[in-house]
């Protein structure tokens, strides 16, 4: 379960990162509200995914806003489906300081192999959300706790950003590390935005560390996983109120040698991310 959470967090990264390289849809002058859906899918880590993310904000008071997140994928023995949300406060140019929550329902498919073949995971995180920047550095960071509905496995998570921004924010280095009891995950990655006069093209390349311990009565159980990859988005399509993009990678896990490629499509005025979603936490 755990690498599986390990893989749609990183999900939600590459989903952030894509819109800090490449900046959202050019908004509607004097909206209500600013807000973006993504439908994506394709080959994702030797699985079929199929999922739709959307993402709203409202600003109110100048110096507040609220904004909601919906996340739902599926997988061929895994559907995740959760809504998020924050309450942020600019306390200054430079400082942003609020509150995230989210709840998540998780359904797994063990097969034939196991007794009880399906099982359901209920989760639900309530942290403090803090971004702070000043140039050329972004530092974002949650702390909170997640409650769910397994042996009351109730636990504090840590969840971290950091970015060094270059020349004209066409290029980035980014490190992220996400924590909670019994496990520990590490990131690595940079990021180049190529803006040619006809394809533009991001393109990474980086490295994820996942240490897992398990403590059962008899023994304790301690797996990492080590994964090394690189890949671009081609945005081929762009309109006044679309994006569409194609997603590849070429990952190297455990010795194996993992391809993805799913085909994205965005669409609505766009909305400004936070850097850390209301469902990167490890679960």
């Amino acid at each position: 379960m755990q690498l599986r959470h390990a893989k749609l967090t990183q999900a939600i990264i590459r989903y952030f990162c894509l819109n800090l390289a490449f900046p959202c849809i050019a908004k509607a002058e004097n909206s209500f509200m600013d807000w973006e859906t993504q439908l994506y899918g394709g080959e994702y880590y030797e699985d079929k995914r199929a999922g739709t993310y959307s993402i709203a904000s409202i600003p109110f008071l100048n110096d507040f806003s609220i904004t909601g997140e919906f996340l739902y994928e599926r997988y061929s023995d895994y559907n995740f489906a959760g809504v998020g949300g924050h309450f942020t406060w600019d306390a200054t140019t430079f400082a942003k300081l609020g509150l995230v929550g989210s709840h998540a329902h998780e359904e797994y498919d063990f097969g034939s192999d196991f007794e009880d073949q399906e099982s359901e995971v209920v989760s639900s995180t309530l942290g403090l959300d803090a971004e702070l920047n000043h140039d050329p550095v972004t530092l974002a960071v949650q702390l909170g706790r997640i409650f769910n509905n397994t042996y009351n496995n109730d636990r504090y998570y840590l969840s971290m950003d950091m970015y060094y921004w270059g020349a004209e924010y066409q290029w980035y280095a980014r490190g992220a590390t996400r924590q909670t009891k019994n496990y520990q995950e590490y990131t690595i990655e940079g990021y180049r935005a190529l803006f040619s006069d006809v394809l533009p093209v991001t393109l990474y390349v980086g490295a994820t560390r996942n240490d897992l311990g398990t403590k059962e009565e008899i023994r304790t159980y301690h797996t990492s996983y080590d994964s090394v990859y690189t890949g671009g988005y081609i945005d081929f399509l762009s309109t006044s109120s679309s994006r569409w993009n194609l997603w590849v990678e070429a990952a190297r896990q455990d010795e194996d040698t993992v391809f993805s490629i799913e085909l994205n499509l965005a669409f609505g005025p766009g909305a400004d991310a936070p850097y850390i979603s209301a469902f990167g936490f490890t679960q």
